[in-house]
């Protein structure tokens, strides 16, 4: 009689037609979650919450809301893997350093509720930091963040170049104009770029990590992206150059 060659061990094997999605995988509460703290990250950066923009009450809430989805995106993480992501490399226990560093410096600030929203603060980017690590698992995932990112610079430079225009530089071109015809040299002076953080400091720290991005998206991209990443960074380097911040300078040139 004929004996079959299939090995004693080897069961046969059914694969389901519904497959179970890796626990790895970013559920959808997470992802909208993800989705939503991008939404509030881009609409704060553009539209800071200044008095001249948002009533007090509607700045608070956009703020405690931004706020508190990373924190959230994050604590249905932990529920789910029931451990916390681990950044590696040291980074965890820069991360424990610099919440042992706002816990001290809370308790013992003069402003203690200045300081306290500083320190609330530092934990929403924390858990914005931890939870990018656990659910962007590949490098497609991870470049097409910085490529939403770097939307988000040419955004920036848009608002703020086109806000010093209307504001400053259209204001202090008219002005010429009408004196330019008067006897001797007359001076009419420019104030520097403040839009849209309210300080020149704060847009050419802004943009001093903004136009590495843009350079390096522009070297690893190709066609039009690349077109579009150059333009930004030339409009980038214009818009520091609208801040008249040295600062900015040296730290671009220490960057660069």
């Amino acid at each position: 009689m004929a004996q079959s060659n299939r090995p004693a061990n080897c069961q046969p094997q059914t694969v389901s037609a519904n497959p179970v999605s890796s626990p790895q995988s970013p559920l959808p509460a997470s992802l909208w979650l993800g989705k939503l703290t991008f939404f509030f990250y881009v609409l704060l950066t553009l539209f800071p919450p200044s008095e001249g923009i948002w009533g007090g009450g509607l700045r608070a809430f956009l703020w405690q809301v931004g706020l508190l989805c990373p924190v959230l995106w994050l604590l249905g993480i932990l529920l789910r893997q029931r451990q916390m992501p681990r950044l590696g490399g040291g980074w965890d226990a820069i991360a424990l350093f610099a919440i042992l560093m706002a816990i001290v410096s809370t308790v013992f600030a003069e402003s203690p509720n200045k300081a306290l929203e500083c320190a609330i603060a530092a934990a929403g980017y924390l858990a914005v930091v931890y939870a990018l690590k656990h659910d962007l698992q590949t490098p497609q995932q991870r470049h097409g963040l910085l490529i939403c990112q770097g939307y988000v610079n040419l955004g920036f430079i848009a608002c703020s170049l086109g806000g010093w225009a209307i504001y400053a530089g259209i204001p202090a071109w008219r002005r010429w104009q009408e004196v330019r015809g008067l006897a001797g040299e007359v001076e009419v002076s420019i104030a520097p770029n403040e839009i849209p953080l309210g300080t020149p400091g704060a847009i050419a720290a802004y943009l001093v990590l903004a136009l590495p991005l843009l350079a390096g998206l522009a070297i690893a991209d190709r066609g039009w992206r690349r077109g579009l990443w150059l333009a930004g960074s030339g409009l980038g380097l214009l818009d520091l150059y609208t801040t008249n911040s040295a600062l900015g300078w040296l730290g671009l040139g220490v960057l660069g």
